[in-house]
């Protein structure tokens, strides 16, 4: 939800208590000498509207500000969002906000509240290009219609599919687990096939068979009568709903014998299989009993065998099948485990899949929405400056995490190659095929090296994460001096011209209203008068702007509708008068604060001579 238009903001209590403004639909400009509240007034608008720095630290020292200013005081603001409706919104620091129509009627309250609008707080301007194409392109989404939306839900797949990696990664390494006591499992087997065993120690090897197969299942039927016995023994016994006033208690006593029924039965169903479990484990019990006396019997008989037939060799390799079939005894189970955390990784790798396809959909959407954008400021911007768009250009989260997995074995030169010419999923999916031919072809590595490539990503459970790696979309900005000239990234460029660069795209007439403090402070005044002052009379017209200026051309030139001005006792910050541009005591302040007093305005057009 964005807002169109503020009308009134109302301070109560902190530094600025009492202030009340009024603004116009048009262009509203604040003025006042340094240190009187202009710049607290314009945080203060962005606090209540939840209009916040996106950096963490950033945010936190912004609301550190906002509590000095305010302490326990609140700030009220009435505005008209993008479906025409009339709200106000008060917000007190460490407090939720509260959401009320014009009649006072609350809407909302207890959970955060965000109305975007463009803003740019002193300073913030100038310093944009410094953070790089990302932070330009975060500044263009603010003209996109309704980006937020889509952001946050690609931002919520993303959270969703790094959950889903985690799990994996620990199922992945469960299954490895199982899949070494497989292999063992196997070894074990084929080294007890090797033994030159007798009929006599063969039926040994069939009794410690037998004796294996009824632990399992013993420690099986335990374990599950555990956990019968802890879910019965936290269960609820029975509802009962009481001491309470209800309006329908005749639905409510038919809810209480409804549940009670419902915990019966599974209560008493809990006891059933109980009562069968315990019944299994004294007939193995039982079992027990009997095969040890019959394995006792021919255990004796096969040793008396043996020892009749003086069968030293075999007597040794009764002992070494004797430790082999324990071992495996305790490898019983193995590959059931190793099926069941295969098909818990499958379900995995199904739910990520899915979560790809709708964040390719998403992004797609975006960018579509982004291109748009950009097209039609280049449009309005007649192409100098123009705006270059980069889809998925930024991939240094993607080269250090292959770096990560690949450091010591191949080089930078050749990572740094794979990051160009595949994206994450590209590369997930040249791995799951073993392309040998395309990444050689793609990235001219050889094919020993592809191999070992693939080989390694392809056996390490984290590789999977690399659809996790954000790929930046940027948004480079150029200027070209004349038409003839090679374009000049605004990168190379001082911090006036940038910010000279960067105003007219601010300045286009869209529906969001527009905040900026002092944003003019790095442009002399002969481009303020030529490209801005135009801009401001255009879009005012059919868009809010709210400004702090020092520059006097912004202000008359730029034909404010309202004029603030703002005053400070020291101790006190406030409202000093408000009004219109024609009326006889703003143009006093406007003159005594923009153009240094009457008397230095007059000096001024007597000695150049424009009066």
């Amino acid at each position: 939800m964005w807002v169109r238009q503020i009308h009134r903001v109302k301070v109560e209590g902190g530094l600025m208590d009492g202030t009340d403004v009024k603004f116009s639909s048009g262009f509203n400009c604040i003025i006042g000498a340094r240190g009187t509240g202009k710049s607290t007034l314009m945080k203060l608008i962005c606090f209540a509207l939840g209009n916040l720095p996106a950096e963490e630290k950033a945010t936190r020292q912004f609301l550190k500000e906002i509590d000095q200013v305010l302490g326990n005081g609140r700030v009220s603001v009435w505005f008209v969002n993008q479906l025409d409706n009339q709200r106000i919104l008060q917000r007190t620091p460490g407090r939720y906000p509260r959401l009320f129509d014009l009649e006072g009627k609350i809407l909302q309250e207890g959970c955060e509240l965000q109305f975007n609008f463009e803003a740019y707080h002193q300073g913030e301007l100038e310093n944009l290009l410094d953070n790089g194409p990302s932070a330009l392109l975060d500044m263009l989404d603010k003209t996109v219609a309704d980006p937020d939306s889509l952001l946050l839900q690609a931002r919520d797949n993303l959270n969703r599919r790094k959950q889903i990696q985690k799990a994996y990664e620990a199922k992945a390494e469960q299954l490895n687990f199982w899949q070494e006591k497989m292999e063992q499992q196997s070894l074990l087997q084929k080294e007890l096939d090797c033994l030159d065993l007798q009929e006599p120690e063969r039926r040994l090897a069939a009794i410690e068979k037998e004796k294996g197969l009824l632990d399992f299942w013993e420690k099986f039927l335990v374990s599950r009568l555990r956990s019968l016995k802890s879910l019965l023994d936290g269960d609820y016994p029975t509802c009962r709903l009481h001491n309470g006033e209800f309006i329908n208690p005749d639905l409510i006593q038919q809810l209480e014998e409804t549940i009670n029924n419902c915990l019966e039965v599974r209560h008493g169903q809990l006891q059933e299989v109980i009562k069968v479990l315990e019944n299994g484990l004294d007939s193995i019990t039982c079992l027990r009993a009997l095969l040890d006396e019959r394995h006792q019997i021919c255990e004796e008989e096969i040793r008396h065998t043996l020892q009749q037939q003086g069968f030293n060799k075999a007597e040794e390799a009764r002992r070494q099948r004797v430790f082999l079939l324990g071992q495996l005894g305790e490898l019983i189970g193995c590959e059931e485990e190793c099926n069941r955390f295969r098909r818990q990784l499958d379900k995995l790798d199904q739910q990520k899949r899915q979560l790809l396809h709708e964040s390719e959909q998403l992004w797609n959407q975006i960018v579509s929405r982004r291109q748009q954008s950009i097209d039609h400021i280049n449009y309005e911007l007649d192409g100098n400056p123009y705006l270059k768009y980069r889809p998925a250009s930024g991939r240094e989260e993607y080269r250090n995490f292959l770096f990560g997995l690949l450091q010591g074995k191949f080089s930078r030169k050749l990572i740094d190659g794979i990051v160009r010419c595949f994206s994450p999923q590209q590369l997930i999916d040249i791995v799951a095929r073993a392309d040998e031919d395309l990444l050689t072809q793609q990235t001219g590595v050889t094919s020993q090296e592809a191999r070992q490539l693939l080989w390694l990503l392809g056996t390490q459970p984290h590789f999977g994460a690399v659809t996790e790696c954000e790929l930046q979309d940027q948004v480079h900005l150029y200027y070209q001096p004349d038409h003839e000239s090679i374009p000049i990234s605004s990168f190379n460029l001082s911090r006036g011209m940038q910010c000279s660069l960067l105003l007219p795209i601010i300045l286009l007439g869209r529906q969001q209203m527009l905040l900026g403090d002092q944003f003019e402070d790095n442009l002399d005044n002969a481009f303020i008068y030529e490209l801005i002052i135009p801009r401001i009379q255009n879009i005012k017209l059919h868009r809010q702007l709210i400004l702090v200026t020092h520059n006097p051309n912004i202000v008359v030139a730029g034909g404010a509708d309202r004029i603030i001005v703002t005053q400070s006792t020291g101790n006190q910050a406030g409202i000093k008068m408000q009004g219109k541009l024609n009326d006889e005591y703003i143009k006093g302040e406007i003159i005594a604060l923009l153009e240094g007093g009457r008397e230095a305005f007059h000096q001024r057009i007597e000695y150049l001579g424009v009066g």
